[in-house]
């Protein structure tokens, strides 16, 4: 049993649940774990509540080779700040609404994880939700924007990812993510479109060198695919690459010199446009000593 209340601007938001989960093992190599959770939202005179069951699935149906399955349903109530604060980013104002509905979706996933070769682990999920009354930044005719919920979108897509550990002290890890998120109902000029800030594509890979009687060294790639800023995907944010690295390496027991560098090509990119293109950071570097304690 869980409850909690948060306050701000001088309103007060309640929420409560209600969670149990069991498992059973039918066979040494199926498991299966099932979880319902009820959930009560209270906000000055309106309440609301949820059912939010699971279901999911793990089979080892190899020695190194892993499958699970999963269904599910999950709440969210909207939070004090979209209620009641609005914010302004560049030129344009995206006002609170107070009759904001909470969120809901309802889901499921597949995945496979496998280690067939020594020291390599591969693992992919495709999955599917259903998200009814998303809570979006809907564009107005003046031009600003106001919370809203919007019918309903569908989020389909793929993860997958890779490790693979060499000559004891290298380590390649990648990861890809593939997201199909558009507006299924609500309104019909959004209907089709897709989700605003959510890229179709991610993508990252790490090398990382570590070794505790000399360094310990990384390098980092990220991708961030093509997305839209706004709800009517007029304002696209162009596909960007980034370069991050690292080294650290323990002078003392319990304390560490490292230097550390973001986007080391310096390249020039677009995290917002609202109003005003807004860029993202430029290289940058910084150094310094951690102190690690373990009565911390």
């Amino acid at each position: 049993v869980d409850g909690r209340v948060t306050g701000a601007m001088g309103r007060d938001q309640q929420l409560g649940g209600v969670f149990v989960q069991d498992a059973w093992k039918f066979f040494p190599w199926l498991e299966a774990v099932g979880a319902v959770r009820v959930d009560g939202w209270k906000n000055g005179d309106r309440t609301a509540g949820a059912l939010s069951p699971k279901l999911a699935l793990h089979a080892k149906v190899h020695p190194s080779t892993s499958v699970r399955a999963a269904v599910y349903r999950a709440f969210r109530a909207p939070s004090l700040n979209e209620l009641y604060r609005p914010f302004q980013v560049g030129t344009i104002l995206t006002a609170a609404n107070d009759a904001l509905a909470p969120e809901t979706i309802n889901g499921g996933d597949v995945g496979v994880e496998t280690s067939i070769v020594r020291g390599l682990t591969m693992r992919a999920t495709g999955f599917a939700n259903w998200l009814d009354d998303p809570i979006v930044n809907v564009t107005l005719a003046d031009g600003n924007r106001q919370r809203q919920n919007q019918g309903a979108a569908r989020i389909i897509g793929l993860e997958a990812g890779v490790d693979w550990r060499f000559l004891h002290d290298f380590q390649v890890s990648a990861a890809y993510t593939l997201v199909d998120a558009r507006v299924i109902d609500g309104d019909p000029d959004l209907v089709g479109k897709q989700l605003p800030q959510d890229p179709a594509h991610r993508f990252t890979a790490t090398v990382t060198y570590s070794n505790p009687k000399l360094f310990t060294a990384m390098v980092q790639v990220r991708v961030l695919g093509a997305m839209y800023e706004d709800d009517r995907n007029t304002l696209p944010i162009d596909a960007v690459a980034l370069v991050d690295a690292s080294v650290s390496r323990a002078i003392a027991p319990g304390l560490e010199l490292f230097v550390a560098a973001q986007n080391l090509g310096n390249e020039t990119y677009l995290v917002g446009r609202a109003g005003v293109d807004t860029v993202g950071p430029p290289f940058s570097a910084r150094a310094g000593l951690r102190l690690r304690s373990a009565a911390w």
